[in-house]
């Protein structure tokens, strides 16, 4: 897939599976991404190919079955993430 979303979306996903199986965490975890039209479908079509892929037990136990998409107008943490990211792209632009 050739679309810029895919990647990170698969790899975060995996990046905080194995951080949180490294730190001893056993208990499937919870994500929500921003929701995105069309992009959000067809990355959250190819997580279950993604995810079984994913060689260590330990993490893939722990990863969700289903990545949530949320409305950042509704959801305060992907607000705060929003924010983030422009206030970091502003400093970013300032250098």
């Amino acid at each position: 897939m050739t679309a810029p979303y895919f990647f990170p979306f698969q790899m975060t996903i995996c990046a905080i599976g194995y951080e949180l199986a490294v730190l001893g965490h056993r208990e499937p975890f919870e994500i929500f991404f921003d929701e995105h039209v069309i992009f959000g479908p067809r990355a959250k079509a190819w997580y279950p190919v993604i995810r079984a892929a994913v060689p260590d037990d330990d993490v893939r136990a722990i990863m969700p079955v289903e990545p949530l998409f949320r409305s950042d107008l509704e959801v305060l943490p992907l607000q705060a993430s929003d924010m983030t990211a422009w206030l970091i792209g502003v400093k970013i632009m300032k250098d």
